[in-house]
């Protein structure tokens, strides 16, 4: 069996490894692995070694097989910030939780949201003005927040649930500043630190939720909301979550379901700006079916088109670009052999941008979605909310909330950036946008 060489470049560091080129090229560093070795390779980050995937049978492998789980140190290092949630367990722990959150994720549940989405968007919306300039990547963050908080916690105003999400901002500044150390250098043993302010904010939303835990418990009310779901998910023995487990999965689902879906909107709006003839298109569609109406959730099947501009903003900027997973055992792709405990490193950034597998894949062409292209897809190449057991259960969630932002601002207003931004992506956790993205409104 052949051993695979690491990348060769002429301007590898032998102490740093890849990590200049990392920190210069951030995703195209990955794009460069597919282009030189297209479906396996290896890199290394000082002392800490990687494999990389890029070939579908073994982007299935690495994310569908039980000898496959999520890193040591990723999980140690997020489960510091956000306590025991599905971002950072494994095994049957991960399994129970998942069986117990699904349900509340169907899409019939998902369906009584609607009407907030568009409510949220159009109260932001009031606040503009024709000629505005607005940071798109702030205004989605505040509004995504405000939405996942509100299915969460329903209506509730209380000092508690403002405090949450107050501290959630210290929280993520924090993971986004310090998640590249942990999760590129740091051996698995290694500490985990939070200091000063982050940790007041993680205590102060553990025990801010802690208490909302309480009060509804003791309320015995069903609000209808994410929470009460969680509260009153039962296993097949009967046997509901702690209280420890819920404030876990409060935090994973706030952080899953701002930062992610916000920073989809952020990208949709540069995509849509730098494609006016998609933005036309978008606005012919919803003008014919709505007819100036709020758009439900019971038109989105009529509203093809803007489905179809939502998937191919995933496919080219998809905010979850990186996942990692580690080999219990050692693992054979082909003619190479990854070593168990190696982390192996998938990255669907390159691979939706693959032009095997999408022809002029740097373009954004929504028509790639249409039912009729839909078969030509190949499996395990299109993985905006990846696969396997750790697949987002959040989709269905974030793409109705996506679609219908979409269509009500499209509405009221259209949307230009100034032909001299220059777009600078920010891949850290999720796939950001350095520096913001200044918009300009314009009224309909």
């Amino acid at each position: 069996m052949t051993t695979l060489k690491p990348p060769q470049h002429p301007d590898k560091n032998p102490i740093l490894g890849d990590i200049p080129r990392v920190l210069e090229e951030g995703t195209d560093f990955y794009e460069a692995l597919r282009n030189n070795f297209q479906d396996i390779a290896r890199f290394r980050y000082v002392m800490k070694e990687f494999y990389w995937v890029n070939h579908p049978d073994y982007i299935r492998e690495v994310l569908t097989s039980p000898n496959f789980e999520r890193s040591l140190m990723v999980r140690k290092f997020m489960g510091a910030f956000l306590g025991a949630g599905v971002f950072t367990q494994e095994g049957k722990d991960h399994i129970q939780s998942r069986a117990l959150m699904l349900p509340s994720f169907h899409k019939k549940r998902i369906s009584q949201w609607a009407d907030m989405f568009v409510e949220y968007t159009e109260a932001m919306l009031d606040g503009w003005q024709a000629g505005d300039q607005r940071d798109m990547s702030e205004e989605m963050m505040k509004l995504t927040l405000q939405v996942v908080s509100t299915a969460l916690f329903g209506q509730d105003a209380s000092d508690n649930a403002e405090e949450i999400k107050a501290s959630l901002h210290l929280i993520q500044d924090s993971i986004d500043g310090t998640y590249p150390f942990y999760a590129a250098l740091a051996p698995d043993w290694f500490p985990v630190m939070r200091f000063g302010k982050v940790k007041e904010a993680i205590d102060n939303f553990q025990n801010k939720t802690k208490a909302l835990i309480e009060a509804r418990r003791q309320s015995g009310e069903d609000a209808g909301d994410l929470l009460s779901m969680l509260l009153l998910a039962e296993d097949d023995k009967g046997k509901s979550m702690t209280t420890e487990q819920v404030v876990g999965q409060v935090a994973s689902l706030l952080f899953a379901g701002h930062e992610t879906t916000a920073n989809g909107l952020s990208w949709l709006w540069y995509a849509l700006a730098r494609n006016p003839q998609v933005q036309d298109k978008l606005l012919a569609e919803i003008d014919t079916i709505l007819e100036g109406r709020r758009a439900t959730f019971e038109d989105l099947p009529n509203l093809s088109y803007s489905r179809m501009v939502i998937d191919e903003m995933l496919r080219l900027y998809p905010p979850a670009w990186y996942t990692e997973r580690t080999p219990r055992e050692d693992v054979q792709f082909g003619e190479y052999l990854v070593p168990a405990g190696t982390p192996v490193v998938v990255t669907v950034i390159a691979t939706h941008r693959d032009p095997r597998y999408f022809d002029n894949p740097l373009a954004f062409i929504p028509e790639r979605f249409a039912p009729e292209n839909q078969d030509s897809i190949q499996k395990f190449t299109y993985l905006p909310f990846g696969s396997g057991t750790h697949r987002c259960m959040g989709d269905n969630f974030a793409l109705l909330e996506m679609q219908l932002i979409m269509i009500t601002m499209l509405q009221r207003f259209t949307y230009a950036i100034p032909n001299s931004f220059e777009i600078e992506p920010r891949p850290i956790v999720t796939l950001g946008i350095e520096g913001g993205l200044p918009v300009t409104v314009s009224a309909r």
